[in-house]
């Protein structure tokens, strides 16, 4: 639903430039006896179909997917023949996605997305409550087999810890299949993930048998994250028994079982003297803080004389406390249990350890409280005691009018608008350029229809009430009016004829510092506005950045945006697979700090032409989002001060991201890498920017594409209702 939805530009290898469409076929193409030409009309002519009336957000992805398979940046290269029936990958068996290469000397111009992205992520339905979850007996040879099949899923291994596991393994059901029945069909909406016990299965996809696979195996996994299409059918070529889970049942163990830890840490905190005056806020947040660790039998979790620098609650099994005596030989002391502690020292000062911990058999689970993360993330003890809650800015109001639209073209009516062009066309509707009196803008037109099929009125709301708090942001893009009628739901908004950041990075293949950091800079402040006025965005990327004619840019498509009070957190899946945070992939619960993460995603892509994190299907890049950014190799055209920036935007931890801690956005605007960049002049728009857009008139469209096909066609009507507000 982006303001300006983002066309799949496609470049000739060789010269960097766009090919014309004509005719061609996909056999043709995948056969190799196609010419660049002969690619790019077939390229052009499948670009145009992502924008059909008919298309959906989904039937966008799959052809995407034909487009990259053309090109050989995903399709069937990721798919291969599975002669190892033990083998780990799942239904799709992939190939290992390599760590990224530099490729500073490349001439190329990089892919930006490998499979086109997700135009749009269908969020998840809410965990509900009162969602009932059986258990379904088994025994030990059946536990273990699903086990070892989750076990050699590295995504799966990655997502869940060993309760989850169990947990999932409680709840799965047995399903029988008789030979040459489908499990999975291609293009279907899929909500269950499946673990086979016996049978033999091929993998078809676009009718040919691509892979195959035996027991003991996980397929469909990408179902437990959002309803995404299936990317291939399963066919079982002899009698099989599968195990599977529903989504919901998934996401529902998943959200209790984080809801029912967060509980218990709180409860652990809460035993420590010198935290329980603390309110329920700040210990909401220390909880954010805590890192759980296992320790073998007999290892010394710490050593006596040492520095201390984190505090530790046992979560399971005892511990055994020693300390030196005169003759420098260690004595039991002490035994603590679950729920004691120790090394609260370190929280207070960096005194040096006054005995040794050990963990006793069979082992010891603690959660670890570091101190520097606590102190940057909150302030010290004292000072937590000596004040009230921290209180972000973003407690700051801003005074806005919900009800009515308080602009000078407050009183324009939809009648009074001339359309000028259509600047971009999708699913759900298009934006055209539109004039008022010498004046143009930009209308955003969604099919009312759809907005219902897809269940997305939440989601258009709140992209409204969020663009109205913003209006006084010069880094958002600005709403004057919407309008509706029997078919349709329109947004007035002003128009950026700059184009977009992202098609200015295709002709350039990457940006200098100095424009990278100007376009950061941009998003920073539009960042610090949302964020001060409790809005999270989870949408970045550089198609929605629109250029104003001054080189300035606009956040733009506040589809995601959501308004989350102080200390609370949303579970819904939303975003671009490269740009999420590994709390949204792991249904943790996410607030403002998605926004950082993505911050530091969007800087390297800026600098380098690509993303950090990349695969050939979205299951690789999650997997490559949950490894962290510690073991990306940091292109050499990056400069130290950047790498060290994005590395502490992409923290792992919410809690330890720059921007997220107790100074908030102040500690990205004064790290080194943006140190001659004058954030007041930036603020006030009196920099320079480093993009030039001149137009020759404020119709001119050079800085815009093909729209794709036109949304021209007659919608049926749509009058329940649920647009009164608009």
């Amino acid at each position: 639903m982006a303001c300006f939805p983002r066309k799949l530009r496609i470049f000739n290898r060789t010269t960097a430039s766009f090919t014309p469409a004509e005719d061609e076929n996909k056999d043709t193409m995948l056969n190799n006896t196609a010419n660049p030409v002969q690619i790019g009309r077939y390229i052009r002519r499948e670009e145009t179909a992502l924008f059909t009336p008919k298309s959906s957000e989904f039937s966008i992805e799959r052809q995407c997917y034909t487009l990259s398979e053309i090109l050989n940046l995903s399709g069937d290269s990721t798919i291969t023949a599975n002669s190892d029936l033990g083998r780990d990958s799942g239904v799709l068996v992939e190939e290992q996605t390599p760590t990224p290469k530099e490729s500073d000397n490349s001439d190329t111009p990089q892919a930006h997305r490998v499979e086109g992205g997700l135009i749009f992520t269908r969020p998840n339905l809410p965990a509900k409550k009162d969602v009932h979850i059986e258990f379904i007996e088994k025994d030990n040879e059946t536990r273990n087999l699903i086990r070892k099949a989750i076990e050699r899923n590295d995504f799966l291994n990655n997502y869940m810890d060993k309760e989850r596991k169990e947990m999932v393994i409680d709840a799965m059901a047995p399903t029988f299949y008789k030979k040459d029945s489908f499990i999975i069909h291609e293009n279907d909406e899929g909500s269950e993930i499946y673990v086979s016990e016996t049978g033999y299965f091929d993998v078809i996809k676009g009718g040919k048998v691509v892979g195959s696979f035996g027991p003991t195996t996980v397929f469909g996994e990408l179902a437990i994250l959002y309803n995404a299409n299936r990317l291939a059918s399963i066919r079982a070529t002899a009698n099989a028994r599968v195990w599977k889970i529903t989504r919901e049942t998934f996401r529902q163990i998943m959200v209790l079982s984080e809801s029912k830890e967060r509980d218990e840490n709180l409860t652990f905190l809460r035993a420590a003297p010198f935290l329980n005056d603390l309110s329920d806020a700040v210990l909401n947040k220390v909880v954010d803080l805590l890192q759980r660790k296992y320790y073998e039998p007999n290892a010394c979790i710490v050593r006596e004389g040492e520095v201390g620098n984190e505090f530790f609650i046992i979560r399971g099994g005892t511990v055994t406390i020693k300390k030196k005596n005169e003759q420098n030989v260690e004595r039991v002391v002490d035994r603590r249990k679950r729920g004691d502690y120790f090394g609260e020292q370190a929280l207070l000062n960096a005194d040096r350890r006054q005995a040794s911990v050990y963990a006793d058999a069979p082992g010891t689970e603690v959660l670890k409280l570091d101190r520097e993360a606590f102190i940057s993330y909150l302030g010290t003890i004292p000072q937590l005691r000596e004040k009230p809650e921290e209180r972000r800015s973003a407690e700051r109001k801003h005074s806005t009018r919900q009800s009515e639209f308080d602009n000078e073209y407050a009183q324009v009516q939809l009648t009074d608008l001339k359309k000028v062009a259509t600047l971009g066309a999708g699913a759900f509707g298009c934006v055209d350029l539109v004039s008022y009196n010498d004046k143009t803008f930009a209308l955003k037109i969604i099919k009312k229809i759809d907005v219902i099929k897809q269940d997305q009125v939440e989601h258009v709301y709140s992209e409204k009430h969020v663009m109205m708090k913003c209006r006084s942001s010069p880094f958002i893009i600005e709403l004057y009016k919407t309008f509706r009628n029997e078919k349709f739901v329109y947004f007035l908004m002003e128009a950026c004829m700059g184009g977009d950041v992202w098609t200015v990075m295709s002709q350039r293949r990457f940006f200098d510092e100095r424009t990278a950091k100007f376009i950061a800079g941009c998003v920073v402040e539009a960042f610090d506005f949302l964020h001060s006025h409790n809005i999270i965005y989870r949408d970045l990327k550089p198609e929605n950045l629109m250029l104003t004619t001054d080189g300035y840019c606009k956040l733009v498509d506040f589809g995601f945006a959501k308004h989350i009070p102080p200390n609370q957190k949303t579970n819904t899946f939303a975003g671009t697979p490269e740009y999420v945070a590994p709390e949204i992939i792991l249904d943790r619960g996410h607030d403002r700090a998605v926004d950082y993460w993505a911050l530091g995603i969007l800087i390297f892509e800026l600098l380098v032409g690509k993303t950090p994190f990349r695969g050939q299907n979205q299951i690789k890049i999650y997997q490559q989002i949950l490894g962290g950014i510690d073991v990306i190799q940091m292109p050499s055209k990056i400069p130290r001060s950047a790498q060290g920036l994005i590395k502490h935007l992409c923290k792992q931890l919410p809690a330890e991201r720059l921007g997220y801690q107790r100074r908030g956005i102040l500690d990205i605007k004064r790290h080194s890498w943006f140190d001659n960049l004058d954030w007041n002049k930036l603020k006030y728009k009196q920099l320079p920017s480093p993009i030039k857009r001149p137009i020759t008139c404020n119709t001119d469209l050079q800085y815009f594409g093909p729209a794709g096909v036109e949304n021209d066609y007659d919608p049926p009507d749509e009058t329940s209702g649920w647009d009164i507000d608009f």
